[in-house]
């Protein structure tokens, strides 16, 4: 923890308190976005939750338009094209020719 610290300060960067979880690795953390697990990666909670307040709030500002459809499937495209831009698709797992997301990591 000390050299987690050390650079920290060397980077000029604090931790959030609300955000830091100090444990074993194998219990998963959050990162970007990303929930990291034992052998999977997943949106995280927070990141899931983010969008759907998101498209709720979409919908309730753009419901009254003729194409509010379209306007909410915008969104969604470029949300799922955010969640798998840092991801390599070797580890996608596709489920009936459908990419979930849920990540599962390949075995080396």
């Amino acid at each position: 923890m000390r050299a987690v610290n050390q650079a920290f300060n060397r980077l000029k960067v604090e931790q959030a308190p609300d955000k830091k979880f100090i444990g074993k690795i194998s219990r998963g953390f959050d990162f970007l976005g990303y929930q990291f697990g034992k052998d999977k990666l997943t949106v995280s909670k927070r990141t899931a939750h983010n969008r759907f307040r998101r498209l709720t709030q979409l919908y309730e500002q753009k419901k009254h338009l003729p194409n509010w459809q379209i306007l909410l499937d915008d969104y969604r495209r470029r949300w799922v094209t955010w969640v798998y831009a840092g991801i390599p698709s070797s580890i996608i797992n596709f489920d009936n020719g459908e990419a979930t997301l849920s990540f599962f990591l390949k075995a080396t």
